[in-house]
């Protein structure tokens, strides 16, 4: 009776797979439906049920279903994420079981970050046949899916086309029949997959003149002759004739005699002599008179006056036709001589000035800050820096599971741009994320929330570290600087990203984690199924989607919500004696901290970090942007809590 009722089960699943059951379920013996058998080491969950056709209508819903096992004894269903096909080698006899292969509507193995292949033999041997493309693939970084190009017909993958680089940054993949080479760029040392800047500087072979001096700077060096020296810093000549109108001081640094040859200079020129011998030089007595010829010289030590004689008047240098002071500068007349002074916001010694303003947080904290305004004081080049925010710190405030993880470092941009003298530039500096304490079985600390700057619920994610952005009163970006991923339980924060796109995050149940956003758009929407989901990174364009509840981390504001950082999860308890929130997204588009699990928010940037979604899940990086010339960028450069904006005039 059992066995036939089996039959009218095989019978009925058969007629759902397709309308012609004759090509489909031959006797029960195709491709389809095997009794006697099954396919183990694949099962990824499993199901009690009445009947065996509820295993069908499950599987086929389910995208990550390839077939399944139906347990007769027990009425039970194991799902599989291969195909026989694919591993022939776990295909087995067992009388207990038939298999079924799920036969429409498959999703192809390797198709989705979610149904990943370990090799393109295995996505070959599962469709039968597949073309070359791109395909999800586990076996190039352990458990961590990557998208990367597979050749059907060599059945060898390219690894330098994987989305996520396994080369470091600053190395070239080149790719071999089965594997890869990593080789680091020239000025960089080590094994590929991890490049350090050789300092060319320190190197004992001296790469640079004696007379030079040497700058280093990532993946190269600059030589530049001493003053009084000519030529391109791997040689340099010394020129006696000749004295630097710029040199201010020149120091005795050895016994001997100092020599200064006559020749014409624009400006007076102080000269000390503070090395061994000590000795003051009298200007006064110089072949080529400091002051005007009716006028009195009178030497001091390390400098001279000059006084009108008796009969003369003083020649108002400040109003002379030919400015003797920087455009930006105030010039102060004096009997004898006079003064330049550089005007508020310009640095200098008043013959060279230049605009050098440092912007920071102003001391805001948290998720709220300022959007600043810089006034172009004048039509010129200038240089803009700016760099990310930091995210949040988790730690453990109980012995027996100590450790701290730190959030991730926010990058680093730079850029040159040609900017009209008025425009005025907005100015977001980003804040760092918000840290979090987790706390065994809910028991208070002996020192109070705000003793410790730290949330004390239990296992709070912490907040993403806030991106910096520099843009016009238009929305014209010129320079952004993402923000670094919260930490989490067990994992660091992903740092803020040099390149445009942001990270996605990282921890337990990798599947889980969400994308970086991509071209200017915050990270990958939460996963509706997860218990607990720490904010999304803002972009520039837009901001996430909305979490799914209070207990969830909130999504980092973008430029429509003026940039504020995303709330935390919160406390729906009190058990803790810490009141709610948990950890902030830092000001800048920084998503927040869920209120458990350890689920933290992603960074903000021109795109955003992606953020945890399940326990122990620590926040994507944030993406940079340089629309100017010279653009040079480094990911994870700022140690500081919070992001910095630094704008040079070049034109001076």
């Amino acid at each position: 009776m059992y066995a036939f009722f089996l039959i009218a089960i095989l019978v009925t699943i058969c007629q759902l797979v397709d309308t012609t059951p004759a090509q489909q379920c031959p006797a029960f013996g195709s491709a389809f439906s095997i009794m006697g058998w099954m396919l183990q080491r694949h099962v990824y969950k499993t199901m009690l049920v009445d009947i065996g056709l509820r295993c069908l209508m499950v599987c086929r819903t389910d995208d990550r279903c390839q077939s399944f096992n139906f347990v007769m004894s027990h009425h039970m269903c194991e799902f599989n994420d291969r195909v026989k096909e694919a591993r022939p080698e776990d295909f087995i006899p067992d009388p207990d079981r038939y298999y079924f292969r799920k036969p429409l509507n498959r999703v192809p193995l390797g198709s989705t970050a979610a149904l990943t292949a370990v090799s393109c033999k295995e996505i070959k041997m599962s469709e039968g046949e597949a073309i070359s493309g791109k395909y999800w693939l586990t076996s190039l970084k352990s458990g961590i899916p990557v998208l990367a190009f597979c050749d059907m017909i060599t059945e060898d993958v390219n690894e330098c086309t994987a989305f996520s680089s396994i080369c470091h940054a600053n190395a070239f993949c080149n790719n071999t029949v089965g594997s890869y080479r990593c080789t680091c760029n020239p000025g960089y040392a080590g094994d590929g997959e991890t490049c350090t800047d050789v300092n060319e500087c320190a190197d004992s072979s001296f790469v640079c003149h004696k007379d030079a001096l040497c700058s280093n700077s990532p993946g190269s060096y600059n030589c530049t002759c001493k003053p009084g020296y000519t030529g391109n810093g791997k040689t340099c000549t010394g020129d006696r004739n000749e004295f630097p109108f710029t040199l201010e001081t020149l120091a005795l640094k050895k016994p001997g005699n100092v020599h200064i040859f006559e020749a014409q200079y624009q400006e007076r020129t102080r000269c000390s002599c503070d090395g061994e011998l000590g000795y003051d030089v009298d200007e006064c007595a110089a072949s080529s008179p400091v002051c005007h010829a009716d006028a009195l010289c009178s030497n001091s030590p390390g400098s001279y006056h000059c006084t009108c004689k008796a009969g003369y008047t003083d020649v108002d240098e400040c109003a002379a036709p030919s400015p003797v002071c920087h455009a930006e500068a105030l010039c102060n007349n004096s009997p004898g001589s006079y003064h330049c002074t550089c005007k508020p916001e310009y640095n200098g010694n008043g013959k060279a000035c230049a605009v050098c303003s440092n912007v920071t947080t102003n001391g805001s904290r948290g998720r709220f800050g300022v959007i600043q305004q810089f006034t172009v004081p004048r039509t010129g080049s200038y240089r803009i820096k700016a760099w990310g925010a930091r995210g949040g710190t988790h730690s453990y405030n109980y012995g027996y599971k100590p450790g701290t993880y730190y959030g991730g470092n926010g990058s680093f941009i730079e850029g040159v741009f040609t900017l009209t003298g008025g425009t005025i530039l907005n100015i977001v500096v980003g804040q760092r994320g918000g840290d979090s304490v987790e706390v065994k079985g809910g028991t208070a600390t002996n020192k109070s929330a705000a003793q410790l700057g730290l949330s004390l619920e239990d296992n709070a994610g912490t907040g993403g570290g806030g991106g910096s952005f520099v843009y016009t009163t238009g929305n014209m970006l010129l320079l952004a600087a993402g923000g670094g991923g919260g930490a989490s339980s067990g994992y660091h924060g992903v740092d803020g990203q040099a390149s445009t796109n942001g990270t996605r995050s990282v921890g337990r149940d990798l599947p889980e984690c969400r994308e970086g956003g991509t071209d200017g758009y915050p990270g990958q929407c939460n996963s509706a199924g997860g218990n607990y989901h720490g904010g999304v990174g803002a972009g520039w364009l837009a901001q996430g989607c909305a979490r799914l509840g209070s207990s969830h981390g909130e999504r980092g504001g973008s430029r429509e919500q003026g940039w504020v950082g995303g709330q935390a999860g919160s406390m729906n308890s009190g058990k803790n004696g810490g009141p709610p929130p948990g950890a902030v997204g830092g000001f800048g588009g920084g998503g927040g901290g869920s209120e458990d699990n350890g689920a933290s928010g992603g960074g903000g940037g021109y795109s955003g970090g992606g953020s945890g979604t399940h326990d122990s899940q620590a926040g994507g990086g944030g993406g940079s942007y340089c629309s100017g010339s010279g653009c040079y960028g480094v990911s994870g450069d700022n140690p500081n809590d919070d992001g910095l904006v630094q704008i040079f005039n070049l034109s001076n």
